[in-house]
């Protein structure tokens, strides 16, 4: 069987081939069946290129506190409810006998150490995490609407490219 390996023979997907599901989706586009679909996925690309402009205003804006401000209050908090939770899944059943004879041994800097950078430590965290997920936002937008850009530029539109593709694929598989 070309197009579908590994499947068992109950499998609804044993009998469908690339070729049947990408010819399928050609047929369905050049019979004009599918103008609502384009239609939402041209929608859909108008969107995403509109949102890699948000996206870099959102990247740019770590210095913006006024606006940063609740995200930053937003993920402490989500982040403090993870630790609670850990926290007490740890106490809870954790053994913490023998952590015992190590604790009190520990001098008062490494306390008063902890107590002083775990903010800084969170603060630089936030930073990396805001930069990092700004510009991975940035990149899966650009790259989702440019996709959906050059598949909508044939006449086949991108249903029908998309079908025609995978049906290139069933055969090649």
């Amino acid at each position: 069987m070309r197009g579908v390996r590994d499947v068992s023979f109950l499998s609804p997907a044993a009998e469908t081939t690339l070729n049947i599901v990408g010819f399928s989706l050609a047929i369905l586009d050049f019979t004009g069946l599918s103008r609502r679909i384009e239609a939402g996925l041209a929608r859909y690309r108008d969107w995403e290129r509109d949102f890699v402009g948000y996206a870099k205003d959102r990247r740019n804006s770590l210095f913006d506190f006024k606006r940063i401000w609740p995200d930053f209050l937003n993920e402490t908090f989500n982040i403090g409810l993870g630790l609670l939770i850990a926290a007490g899944i740890v106490f809870f059943f954790g053994d913490l006998s023998r952590a015992d004879p190590y604790l009190p041994d520990w001098p008062h800097w490494v306390w008063w150490s902890l107590l002083a950078c775990v903010p800084i430590f969170w603060v630089i965290y936030f930073i990396i995490n805001h930069l990092i997920s700004g510009t991975l936002m940035v990149w899966t937008s650009e790259i989702t609407w440019r996709v959906f850009w050059v598949l909508s530029r044939p006449k086949a539109g991108v249903l029908g490219t998309i079908g025609l593709a995978i049906a290139a694929i069933g055969f090649i598989a």
